[in-house]
């Protein structure tokens, strides 16, 4: 088998497994059992699970930065346009988590306290992320759009929401209807941000 693949079957064999049973109860034996491959090969492509997660992490955490930063790409002028660009990125973050279940569990049901390493890459890319919407705030404040507030804490707010409401609405609730879910948080967040005083038809 080549090795590349040999590669990418424990990558698959650890998201399906990690996913199941979470990062603390998953051994390296659970993954060998899953993927068909020898604990030499194992380890001749990573050191230990935690080295193997945190692949995985970064892979979602990048995939999901992507979506976030392409979809808000461009500053919109308007508050409609604001609030479909900002519909689109929800539903495209909601989209990808509805189909990427087993993958998504990773980060959204138990991504921090595993260990210290991985809880400083995830509240980075987190930062990274309330920096991007942060400067879009601040546009939209200079712009007139929306109203004056704390900007991290907004920013930090924002960037919150789409895997809280992934996990209450797609693990919990089952709640597919992602287009709806994605135009509601839209228009809490854009209009709820608005200058009242404005014009509604901005």
């Amino acid at each position: 088998m080549p090795r590349k693949s040999r590669r990418e079957d424990i990558l698959r064999a650890g998201k399906k497994v990690f996913a199941e049973k979470g990062f603390q109860k998953t051994t390296v034996e659970d993954i060998l059992r899953e993927s068909g491959v020898a604990r030499a090969t194992f380890y001749s492509y990573f050191d230990s699970k935690k080295d193997l997660y945190v692949e995985l992490l970064q892979s979602i955490l990048d995939q999901l930065y992507s979506i976030a930063s392409e979809s808000l790409a461009g500053q919109p002028t308007t508050l409609k346009e604001f609030h479909a660009k900002t519909a689109e990125t929800f539903e495209r973050l909601y989209r990808f988590f509805l189909e990427n279940l087993d993958f998504a569990a990773i980060y959204l049901r138990e991504v921090m306290r595993v260990n210290p390493e991985i809880d400083f890459m995830v509240i980075r890319w987190q930062e990274k992320l309330g920096e991007f919407v942060k400067e879009i705030l601040k546009k939209g404040i200079e712009k007139g759009l929306f109203k004056s507030m704390d900007l991290d804490i907004a920013a930090t707010v924002i960037a919150g929401v789409p895997q809280h409401i992934a996990l209450i609405y797609f693990f919990y609730k089952n709640d597919t209807d992602i287009a709806k879910i994605a135009r509601n948080v839209a228009t809490f967040l854009i209009y709820g941000m608005t200058d009242r005083r404005r014009p509604s038809n901005l």
